[in-house]
């Protein structure tokens, strides 16, 4: 194989698609994580009343001296999803490599059918020269692809999951690669990974009482796959490189 002489190597976040029930609980774990109070207010509210200004009222109906102190009244939960973004190293990087979902697609999330597919296509370009030693570590190495989502004003993004493959096979066999592939036809290629459930993730959806929040649709039996993303991969020579300039 012609591995020896490539010097960049393309990895394309295409899409990720959610299990229908995953979703929402996804995007309701990430607002409440953009603000501690969010369950609170939620609970604690009655007809858009704070339990702050309840209170003073009560307190007024009872002869009480005190004065109402004014209070804003707590916005409500927003419909804005959330951002979603997947990082990944490839060896011998050691930095990661950040791609985000495209707010376009955002936009659209209201729509039920296509509530659980979100659109990347964030292509990224790896300078790597394929030396004994880079085939070494990638025979022996695994990519993981995780997963974050962050609400507005989401100081920590929610770790949601993560996928991952052996670089091996991507040097075994060039099926898994989109070298050769143009057009239509290299658009809707790509390999399926599957989403893992984080345990953080899996901790919170049991603190709220969502287990098993998923099953396997083959058998009915509990999964931790949230879904997949589609990845493509290619290799490309330093002549053709030189050539497409």
């Amino acid at each position: 194989k012609y591995i020896v002489q490539v010097n960049y190597f393309t990895v394309n976040v295409k899409s990720m698609t959610f299990k229908p029930a995953i979703y929402p609980r996804v995007t309701q774990i990430s607002a409440r994580n953009s603000n501690p109070r969010w369950l609170e207010h939620t609970k604690g509210s009655s007809k858009g009343i704070s339990t702050q200004q309840y209170s003073n009222v009560h307190a007024n109906s009872l002869g009480s001296k005190a004065i109402p102190k004014r209070t804003i009244q707590s916005k409500p939960t927003t419909a804005t999803p959330p951002t979603f973004f997947i990082t990944y190293s490839i060896p011998p990087e050691r930095e990661d490599t950040n791609v985000c979902s495209k707010r376009a697609a955002l936009e659209k999330r209201h729509l039920p059918q296509i509530s659980n597919e979100i659109t990347f296509n964030g292509s990224s370009k790896h300078h790597i020269r394929f030396n004994n030693q880079v085939l070494d570590s990638w025979w022996i190495s695994n990519v993981e692809f995780k997963v974050h989502c962050r609400s507005l004003n989401q100081r920590v993004p929610t770790f949601i999951g993560s996928a991952s493959l052996k670089l091996k096979y991507l040097l075994m066999n060039e099926k898994y690669t989109c070298d050769s592939l143009t057009g239509e036809e290299a658009k809707n290629a790509g390999m399926r990974l599957p989403i893992f459930a984080s345990t953080s993730l899996k901790q919170e959806l049991k603190a709220d009482g969502n287990t098993p929040f998923w099953t396997n649709d083959q058998v009915n039996s509990p999964s931790e796959i949230l879904g997949e993303i589609l990845i493509s991969f290619s290799f490309a020579k330093e002549t053709e490189k030189q050539t497409s300039r």
